[in-house]
């Protein structure tokens, strides 16, 4: 799991809180048997080794990025053994649709390939996100 948090800046009063939101999240819907937290400079990162399908535990990741007030800002990818390497399981395998902007309904991916929009609108969406969160 990692925080979503477009812009130079990873680490903010605001990743944690989306980071502290996700966590709770991961471990309220699975057991982990095994967990990795870190705190960095780069930004949050949790580790979780869960038992389950591989394709049941991407549903309920995506579930969480879908339905938490916060989801949006949550990356929850679920990671599979292709071969020698290992490789996150896309959310098309589970039916799900590519994750959309914060700003538009282009895919996320695009907008910020092309930088479509300006850091300032990114962070103000971010912002409107976390205080309809906060109002729930």
């Amino acid at each position: 799991m990692t925080v979503v948090l477009p812009g130079p800046v990873k680490r903010d009063a605001r990743s944690l809180k989306v980071a502290e939101a996700g966590v709770a999240a991961v471990q309220n819907l699975f057991v982990p048997l095994y967990e990795d937290l870190r705190d960095v400079e780069t930004g949050f990162e949790g580790y979780f080794v869960v038992d389950g399908d591989l394709l049941d535990v991407k549903k309920a990741c995506c579930g969480i990025e879908n339905g938490h007030p916060y989801g949006r800002l949550m990356d929850l990818d679920v990671l599979e053994r292709v071969g020698e390497t290992v490789v996150p399981v896309s959310r098309d395998r589970v039916g799900e649709k590519p994750r959309r902007c914060l700003l538009c309904d282009r895919p996320a991916r695009e907008c910020m390939r092309a930088h479509t929009h300006t850091p300032s609108e990114i962070s103000a969406a971010i912002d409107r996100i976390l205080e309809f969160g906060e109002n729930l």
